[in-house]
């Protein structure tokens, strides 16, 4: 190998999400060797288009057959979709000897597969974190400091449009833990629609409608994703002494209506970093610290399977099928 190269990195999944990623890691100082496995040929032309719009001094090698990716890594990044990541992470842990791992949300389809993958982890002994970013944008950095001055039960509601509710309630589930420090208590799927939707992704269910839970600290969540065209997320964030808005977007606005402002709106503006800048940033500090902002594996489970379990007994419900495989990503 190159002695100027300084670490072996494998990106799994090279299409939307994943040619992000790369886009992230092609941004990260020095000069590493950056594997991409990807076997769907459209995919692979996207990630090498936006590739190019990253100015770098990296080996980069786009690969469809495993065998010449190095048997030891420092890091890799699974973006695969979920129906086929428990059988990747099984493969490449059981194989190569991986030292970081990143894995995508949904992180599977079947309740066996998260005891099953969490065992793996733990004897290969391989420090694994789940990519729910939020955790790392000032935005909420900065309200988590606010909500932890009050000391109390918070209620969150999460409003839009046909956002795929499926896909990506996981992200405000780990968001209100991260907020509160708490985990799930409880998921309820009674005001999720009687529908299943085609999801925008071949092969894959959405839902509309409304989940509500609890944390254990007794704060209260409802997530709604309304039938129709599609709309903007708004989160609204309310304490007995405090109110957020937040709407989301490039340029995202926090609005609060709070005592110590004698219920004046303060409104701040913050600017949304894109998945490329978060994955150059969570890397750095992974190979700076041995740690980074996200959820650790073990973590992200406490809100991934009371969810999965959640999802998979409403799809059986509405199509009177018994699968133990909830067809989302």
């Amino acid at each position: 190998m190159d002695s100027n190269i300084r670490r072996n990195i494998l990106l799994i999944g090279a299409g939307q999400l994943g040619s992000r990623h790369l886009q992230g890691l092609l941004r990260l100082n020095g000069q590493h060797a950056i594997y991409v496995v990807e076997p769907a040929t459209e995919s692979i032309i996207l990630a090498k288009k936006r590739a190019e719009e990253i100015k770098h001094s990296h080996k980069l090698n786009f690969v469809t057959d495993w065998a010449t990716v190095p048997k030891t890594l420092d890091l890799s990044i699974i973006a695969t979709s979920a129906n086929i990541r428990k059988d990747i992470v099984s493969k490449l842990l059981i194989n190569y000897e991986v030292r970081y791992l990143i894995l995508e949300k949904i992180l599977f389809q079947e309740v066996e597969a998260y005891n099953e993958i969490s065992q793996l982890i733990s004897t290969k002994g391989v420090r694994t974190w789940v990519n729910h970013p939020r955790r790392m944008m000032k935005l909420y950095r900065v309200l988590k400091k606010e909500l932890k001055k009050n000391n109390s039960t918070i209620m969150f509601n999460v409003v839009g449009g046909n956002w795929g509710l499926a896909c990506n309630a996981l992200h405000f589930l780990d968001l209100f833990s991260y907020l509160t420090n708490s985990e799930i208590e409880t998921i309820e799927m009674n005001w999720v629609d009687d529908v299943i939707h085609k999801s925008k992704r071949a092969n894959y269910v959405e839902f509309t409608g409304t989940l509500k839970g609890t944390l254990k600290n007794n704060s209260h969540f409802s997530i709604t994703s309304f039938q129709g065209n599609p709309e903007p997320v708004t989160i609204y964030i309310s304490t007995p002494v405090d109110r957020w808005t937040v709407q989301e977007a490039s340029d995202a606005v926090t609005i609060c209506i709070s005592k110590q402002h004698n219920y004046k709106m303060k409104i701040e503006n913050y600017t949304m970093d894109f998945q490329s800048t978060l994955t150059a940033n969570l890397v750095n500090d992974i190979f700076q610290s041995g740690n980074c902002e996200l959820p650790s594996y073990e973590e992200a489970c406490k809100a991934h399977l009371p969810f999965i379990e959640a999802v998979l007994e409403k799809y059986n419900k509405i199509t009177g099928q018994q699968t133990n495989a909830c067809p989302i990503t």
